[in-house]
């Protein structure tokens, strides 16, 4: 697990590691997740959670390596906890679903800035109504993702 600080911002970013078949002396990375950037100076309840949930108690004990794969399906729960508005530790299946989410919305929001470019540089105004209609449904689409990631 890493602690990047950059200035006054840190990121988390930890990573499942494998023996490599071919050569047993080296490891292949099998998921390698980070977190967002956070500022250093200020923590919000979605970090308190967050921290509270990496207490050692809180994780499994089993294996050493299902207690990395707890700290890594928390940070991937963070990143959810950001759309959602509060850190809430879920299952894996769970947070496989709210990351295919997260996804489709960040996909979402690259759509709608481009049509959003567009609507500035198109001059015939059917094409501007046509495109408006456009971003009407993806920001619908939008809201209906964040509302089934604030379900779960």
């Amino acid at each position: 697990m890493l602690w990047l600080v950059h200035e006054e911002e840190f990121c988390l970013n930890a990573s499942l590691k494998k023996i490599n078949q071919n050569d047993p002396d080296k490891r292949t990375i099998e998921e390698n997740v980070f977190s967002n950037w956070w500022k250093l100076d200020v923590v919000n309840p979605i970090q308190k959670d967050f921290f509270t949930s990496l207490q050692p108690e809180n994780l499994s004990h089993l294996s050493l390596k299902k207690f990395y794969e707890d700290i890594i399906l928390r940070i991937r729960n963070l990143n959810t906890a950001e759309v959602k508005g509060a850190f809430v530790t879920a299952s894996e299946e769970q947070t496989e679903t709210n990351e295919i989410l997260l996804k489709h919305l960040k996909d979402i929001e690259v759509s709608l800035k481009s049509l959003r470019n567009q609507i500035k540089n198109e001059t015939q105004f059917n094409k501007k109504v046509e495109l408006n209609l456009q971003i009407k449904n993806y920001e619908n689409e939008k809201t209906n993702i964040i509302s089934k990631l604030a379900e779960h």
